[in-house]
C-alpha cells in the first residue's frame, strides 16, 4: 500500500518556496521537489499551479490571523500594549529570524501578482481585509482607553499601521537589515499616540 499524502503538509511545505523564490520563480518540480509527492498526486489535490497557490494564501492567511489572536487575546497586557507587542516583538523577531529576506508571502505575492492576476488579488485582498479587522479590533479598543489618537477611524489606522509595515518590509529585503521595518513601524505608533 502507498504513502497517503497530506494536503495541509504539501500546503505547509510548498509554502516555504513560495515566500522564499516568489510565484514566478517557483516551478511544480520545485514543489514536487519540496513536498516529495510525484507530479500526478499534486494534480490529484490542485487543479493547477495558480489553485495551489490560492490555497496556500488561505493556509498562510489563516494561520497569521491565529498568531496575531494569539497575542491579541493576552489579558495581562492592554490593547495597546498588545499591538506593540505583535510589530514590535513577533514581527521584528519573525523577519530577524529569516534574515530579513522572507517578509509575508501575502505581501511577497501581492507585490509579485496583486496587478496582474485577478483571481490571486482578490484572495489576498481577502487576507488584508481580514488582518486589518483584527488589527482595527484592537486599536479601537486602545482608543478608548485614550492610549491611540481618536481622530481617525479604527480602520483608517489599522490600514495606515499596516500598509507602513509592509513597506518597510520591501525596503528590508531589499537591504538584508531591519532598520527599515522597525524604523517604519516606530513613526506608525508615533502618530498613532500623537493626540495633537
Amino acid at each position: 500500500m502507498g504513502y497517503k499524502h497530506d494536503k495541509k503538509e504539501i500546503i505547509r511545505k510548498a509554502s516555504n518556496i513560495l515566500q522564499s523564490r516568489g510565484y514566478n520563480n517557483t516551478g511544480i518540480s520545485d514543489i514536487l521537489n519540496e513536498t516529495g509527492i510525484p507530479k500526478g498526486s499534486f494534480y490529484n489535490f490542485f487543479d493547477s499551479k495558480e489553485d495551489f497557490c490560492l490555497e496556500v494564501i488561505d493556509a498562510y492567511g489563516t494561520e497569521g490571523l491565529d498568531k496575531m489572536k494569539e497575542i491579541f487575546i493576552n489579558p495581562e497586557l492592554s490593547a495597546f500594549q498588545r499591538l506593540k507587542s505583535f510589530y514590535f516583538d513577533y514581527m521584528i523577531g519573525v523577519n530577524l529570524e529569516s534574515s530579513c529576506t522572507k517578509a509575508c508571502l501575502i505581501n511577497n505575492l501581492s507585490y509579485e501578482l496583486g496587478a496582474n492576476n485577478d483571481r490571486i488579488a482578490k484572495a489576498l485582498n481577502r487576507q488584508y481585509t481580514r488582518q486589518i479587522q483584527i488589527i482595527s479590533e484592537q486599536i479601537s479598543l486602545a482608543q478608548k482607553d485614550r492610549d491611540i489618537r481618536n481622530d481617525y477611524t479604527a480602520v483608517e489606522l489599522a490600514e495606515f499601521l499596516h500598509n507602513n509595515t509592509i513597506g518597510g518590509m520591501g525596503r528590508m529585503k531589499t537591504i538584508r537589515d531591519i532598520q527599515p521595518l522597525r524604523k517604519a513601524i516606530e513613526l506608525s505608533f508615533a502618530f498613532l499616540t500623537d493626540k495633537k
